[in-house]
């Protein structure tokens, strides 16, 4: 078609407008230009502006005054497209469906020209870098500068890197020029670079395997630290399973055994042994420095925990020693020294000196409430007996419980200096000994004060217990034996047998006997002993149930005397010893001493059981006031003479200068 109209040769066009600022200016509410191809009558691609200075150019999409819509909604299969600009900002939108959406979907592609002039995002309105991709990146092919693709397209960076380019880093990490290992520098992780912690914690790992730090309260805090202290020998490759040898666990050195690095660690210590048999060939010893909290070796139980020596050890050799240094436990720091929970076993001959051997300084201020609880001393099926199972060395505060012995010997307590000892505890203790004494207390110098024995069993091979102090109660006092079972079996030997000891109570005791033993208990340069309420029970033989010689003021009462040959021997130098409500039951003729070897003119054998006149003490050894009973009197006038012959059974009385009816 021509132009029979021609416009002017110079000057703007403007439509809606009579003064257009460019060539051509285009002007209305909503303005849009149109492009068809062809038979194309809806003419698909436009350019346009809305109302709000809102630009687009799209395809399939037009501005309906007040939002986008399809230009046909059969168009382009219900597909548009279009680039948007507003407010400074493009966005690249494409729409699918049947009906164009009320709310545009995000632009999937954005170039950000407000806050981030430039940054492109891909799935994003707000890209934080200058290309951000919200979503998979798949590359057909990318190489150089250290970035690679796979076969399936996924983005890598490659192994082979542009070091030689790499800045030097500086501040807290800092690096070289030309190379990636970093380095954090000397003191440059402060406090306030650290994580803030929880109120009162430390950052620690509380587990029993490597972890992460983390905040750990007082209570797991208090149980780490005392946890530092604790060598277990399962941690020192020790093998409860008894196939290979454990004695490098146990007595290495420091680094290597749980014995030496405990020891080396000069603090309170103590060394775990969990449950298992540990097989051993060879012996220990150590001294302890100044360690004035004192030390604990703990097994899991006699039961359970099982130190079973397969090998001999040399003669003079015990299978643990240990040995304190002087001030060892004193006070104002003293704490236990515990040893307990696990047993000790040989199988083949054993020449030491004993399974434990604890030793102690001569001096009265080492070792403070010290344990020996819960252990075994015994042989394998296949083995001998150990020698001894206990000895120490001047005891001091010390408790035996719990014990289980079966060895050629007991337990030996020895004081090897000038100092008495105080305070030895033997609880619930069952010894059975060979050839041995089972309680067995020898001094060179001093002596013990202060040692209970009670709730034993002791059976013996000789005198289940043996104590020999020095002088005349050489400094021995104060000792209790009560509520046990004594039974001596070898010939000539007693169940209890003390030489200079002062003041000893033996009472509720059952001394039982065996045929050939020399008698129940033999006491020697003594004073003031009680014997008291006990079983004495002989063998029909030539036994003496009590001896006690260079002894006085003692008190034998409420005793049961069984067919013995000698009930009660007093020697020349006892004096003044008072027999009491005792009974004496040897066959037929009961309730008298049997056989007595009385030499103490002050022996008073007094009963208040009937019995005939010719059995009580002369008059001036009965206490005034002291009733008793007989059977044979020749009257029962109420305060007569009692005189004896008859056959009348009275009560009778001393009133210090005869002994009357009444």
């Amino acid at each position: 078609m021509a132009n029979t109209n021609p416009w002017p040769s110079s000057g703007a066009v403007g439509i809606g407008t009579t003064s257009p600022a460019t060539d051509l200016q285009l002007q209305d509410t909503n303005v849009e230009i149109g492009m068809a191809s062809g038979s194309d009558t809806h003419a698909y691609t436009r350019l346009g502006m809305t109302n709000a200075y809102d630009t687009y150019w799209g395809s399939n999409v037009t501005w309906n005054g007040s939002a986008f819509a399809y230009v046909a909604a059969s168009g382009w299969g219900g597909r548009a497209s279009w680039i948007d600009q507003i407010n400074g900002t493009i966005q690249f939108m494409t729409v699918n469906g049947s009906t164009f959406p009320t709310t545009l979907p995000a632009p999937r592609l954005f170039i950000d020209t407000t806050a981030n002039y430039g940054y492109v995002g891909v799935g994003t309105a707000s890209p934080a870098a200058q290309l951000d991709v919200n979503g998979t990146v798949h590359v057909t092919s990318l190489s150089g500068g250290g970035l690679v693709t796979s076969a399936a397209g996924v983005l890598a960076v490659s192994t082979v890197l542009p070091t030689s380019a790499m800045p030097a880093l500086t501040g807290d990490v800092s690096n070289a020029t030309g190379t990636l290992a970093t380095t954090i520098s000397a003191n440059a992780v402060s406090n306030s670079k650290l994580a803030q912690m929880a109120a009162k914690t430390i950052k620690g790992n509380n587990s029993s395997a490597a972890a992460n730090a983390a905040d750990i309260g007082i209570l797991q805090a208090r149980l780490l630290l005392a946890e530092a202290t604790v060598f277990n020998v399962l941690d020192y490759g020790a093998d409860p399973t008894g196939a290979a040898y454990s004695d490098a666990a146990f007595f290495g050195a420091a680094g290597t055994g749980a014995f030496g690095s405990a020891i080396a660690s000069n603090q309170r210590f103590k060394i775990r042994i969990p449950a298992g048999t540990y097989k051993l060939k060879t012996s220990y010893a150590a001294v302890l420095g100044n360690v004035s909290d004192g030390f604990a070796i703990e097994g899991d139980g006699a039961g359970s925990t099982i130190l079973r020596w397969d090998a001999g050890l040399a003669a003079g050799n015990s299978g643990i020693t240990i040995s304190l240094v002087s001030g060892q436990g004193n006070f104002p720091n003293a704490s236990p020294f515990v040893i307990k929970g696990f047993s000790m076993v040989t199988q083949t001959n054993n020449n030491g000196d004993a399974a434990i051997y604890l030793k102690m300084p001569d001096t009265a201020s080492q070792s403070a409430f010290s344990f020996f609880e819960n252990l075994g001393f015994n042989q394998d099926t296949t083995g001998t007996l150990w020698c001894l199972g206990i000895k120490v060395d001047n005891p001091q505060w010390l408790k035996f419980k719990d014990l289980m012995v079966n060895c050629v010997a007991g337990i030996l307590a020895n004081i090897t200096g000038t100092t008495s000892m105080d305070g030895l505890w033997f609880d619930k203790c069952y010894v059975d000994t060979s050839s041995g004494y089972c309680l067995d207390f020898e001094s060179t110098g001093s002596g013990f004060q202060t040692l209970v024995i009670s709730d034993c069993a002791l059976i013996a091979g000789t005198d289940c217990v043996h104590a020999s102090m020095a002088g005349a109660g050489g400094g021995a006092e104060d000792w209790v034996i009560r509520d046990s079972y004594i039974n001596n079996r070898g010939s000539g030997s007693w169940a209890v047998n003390i030489n200079s000891v002062a003041r000893i109570w033996v009472h509720d005791c059952f001394c039982d006997y065996t045929s050939g033993m020399a008698g129940c208990v033999k006491i020697y340069n003594s004073e003031q002993n009680k014997i008291h309420h006990n079983l004495f029970s002989g063998g029909g033989g030539t036994e003496t149930a009590l001896n006690i010689d260079q002894s006085s003021a003692g008190k034998i009462d409420s005793n049961e005397f069984s067919n013995f040959a000698h009930d009660i021997t007093l020697g020349a130098n006892a004096s003044t010893h008072l027999c009491v409500q005792n009974q004496y039951l040897n066959g037929p003729s009961t309730n008298y001493v049997r056989n007595p070897v009385i030499s103490d003119s002050g022996f008073r054998n007094l009963f208040d059981i009937p019995t005939t006149v010719s059995k009580i003490p002369p008059v001036a050894d009965v206490p005034v006031g002291f009733r008793g009973f007989v059977s044979d009197a020749t009257a029962t006038t109420f305060g007569s003479i009692l005189a004896g012959s008859g056959t009348n059974y009275v009560p009778w009385y001393c009133d210090g200068t005869n002994l009357r009816i009444g």
